[in-house]
């Protein structure tokens, strides 16, 4: 289902100096938005779309809030209604702790209320509340809006492919026809063997009695020269060439198993692209061979359950390792203060900088 964003912020109840309302524009999810003051009875932030959209599904990254609620309205209208009726994002003892405060939830399908799913709006309030907690300035790490498909959204690959298969269709007789043909084909074949052996025949014939004659005359024969101990075969005399430097180079990341917590697509695949162009290996899930884990935010559950395993660093290394052609220290990087893995050794110029190359992507 396609994504489709805010055109703009209308109104915001309050926001803090380093987090404003904006940020929710951005598609970076390190972008938040929080409220000026802890302890605010709620806060709350309006967008308006560029046109009135169907909404299918949502995805909203917590930021230390207990509750969000999501009403649309439209531009000509003062009323609004629930889409997504109040949710919860954190238990009174999560807030009291301060833990779980980046929680992500997807909501589509009966999670939205249907009669209201069903129609258009172009105005959207996000209401967010923090009754458990009046030390936590909470509010959105992203909230993504994915719209119903419109029929002019195919892709223009499947319609090519349709109008192939089209083209392509067998019409009644074709078969036939085409059975028909084939076994013309290979009768006109089998014929034109045929005629011509003898006269391949009589060729190599007349070749081997000439080649004949001229030994005679000459009085010697010289035997295939075989390959001796000291002269090997060219097959294995020839070493296999060595990858080039670029070709070094684009696997800096050789070694590395990653896995993913936080991330969405299409930035999530785009993500996992890169790692594997690098060299890395991917894994679905946090498992006993991976190395690294790429996390968007800190003290989530795959990150408690991953620290002191691995090595726990935000997307932004891949791409400085990509920036660089070099495989760079993690640690500027790391995401919260998980502690390294026991014997780690910091991989900064774990390989070296090689002169740059024109053919390095």
């Amino acid at each position: 289902m396609p994504e489709v964003k805010p055109e703009r912020v209308l109104t915001f109840s309050s926001e803090d100096r380093a987090f404003p309302a904006d940020n929710l524009l951005k598609c970076n999810a390190f972008s938040k938005w929080k409220c000026q003051q802890p302890a605010s009875k709620q806060a709350s932030v309006t967008f308006k779309f560029e046109r009135p959209i169907q909404f299918s599904r949502l995805d909203i990254g917590n930021e230390a809030s207990a509750f969000v609620e999501i009403e649309v309205s439209r531009a000509d209208s003062a009323e609004f209604e629930v889409l997504l009726p109040s949710s919860s994002f954190m238990s009174p003892m999560e807030a009291k702790k301060a833990v779980s405060l980046n929680r992500v939830r997807i909501f589509s399908g009966n999670e939205l209320t249907p009669s209201v799913a069903s129609q258009k709006w172009d105005i959207v309030r996000v209401t967010c509340t923090q009754p458990f907690s009046k030390e936590l300035q909470y509010g959105l790490s992203f909230i993504r809006f994915y719209r119903v498909p419109d029929p002019q959204d195919m892709p223009k690959e499947d319609e090519d492919r349709s109008s192939q298969d089209s083209d392509g269709a067998l019409k009644p007789g074709d078969l036939f026809k085409l059975a028909k043909k084939h076994n013309g084909e290979q009768e006109a074949t089998a014929t034109t063997s045929t005629e011509t052996k003898p006269v391949e025949s009589k060729t190599v014939t007349q070749k081997l009695r000439e080649n004949q004659s001229v030994l005679n005359a000459l009085g010697t024969s010289t035997p295939p020269q075989r390959p001796t101990a000291s002269q090997p075969p060219a097959s294995a005399a020839s070493p296999r060439p060595e990858p080039s430097t670029s070709q070094k180079r684009r696997r800096i990341l050789d070694g590395v198993v990653v896995a993913f917590s936080g991330y969405k697509n299409p930035f999530r695949a785009e993500l996992r692209d890169l790692c594997l162009r690098l060299g890395a290996q991917y894994r679905q899930e946090w498992t006993d061979d991976c190395t690294h884990l790429i996390c968007a935010f800190p003290n989530t559950p795959k990150w408690n359950a991953v620290k002191g395993k691995g090595i726990i660093a935000s997307h932004k290394w891949i791409q400085a390792c990509n920036a660089t052609k070099r495989r760079v220290s993690w640690r500027p990087y790391r995401v919260g203060r998980a502690p390294s893995p026991v014997g780690h050794v910091s991989d900064d110029n774990s390989e070296p900088n090689a002169d740059e190359d024109s053919d390095w992507e």
